[in-house]
């Protein structure tokens, strides 16, 4: 059976043990030459295999992630506080944002988004990511203040 998470744009597949053992042969728990590779322990009744997310699934906000050395993708939760944040509209063909843009503006007072977003938090620079409405901000992560829970 396939599963989508429609949040992350991922795939899981469940199967049936009895299926696995008609694909790749009897598996034998603990056993590496066996059927399928190192076998499951005895109460097992499926595996649940993850695939990779392939490029063309992930988000703008991933890949930005993906992009900057050290960077992480989060799912957060914003209440709608307030911060100082540069912005731009400028992105890439794949949606990423142009970051000498935000780079380059100036600071101005947003706005949070309020409920589940996409963020990116890059700690070897300092920057904190996220898109709202068509636009893309980032912060300073100044003194670890991070305005939203991940």
């Amino acid at each position: 059976m396939c599963i989508r998470d429609s949040k992350t744009k991922s795939w899981n597949v469940e199967m049936d043990v009895k299926v696995l053992d008609s694909i790749y042969g009897e598996g034998t728990p603990s056993d590496k030459k066996s059927g399928w590779y190192g076998g499951l322990p005895d109460d097992f009744e499926s595996v649940i295999i993850e695939s990779v997310v392939n490029e063309a699934d992930k988000t703008a906000t991933m890949l930005l992630a993906d992009e900057i050395e050290g960077a992480e993708h989060h799912n957060a939760t914003g209440d709608g506080a307030a911060v100082n944040a540069r912005s731009t509209k400028k992105t890439w063909e794949d949606g990423v944002p142009v970051l000498k843009y935000i780079a380059r503006a100036s600071k101005k007072s947003v706005d949070m988004p309020k409920g589940k977003f996409e963020v990116v938090i890059d700690d070897k620079y300092g920057w904190i990511y996220w898109q709202a409405k068509g636009v893309w901000y980032g912060m300073d992560k100044e003194d670890d203040y991070i305005p939203f829970e991940f």
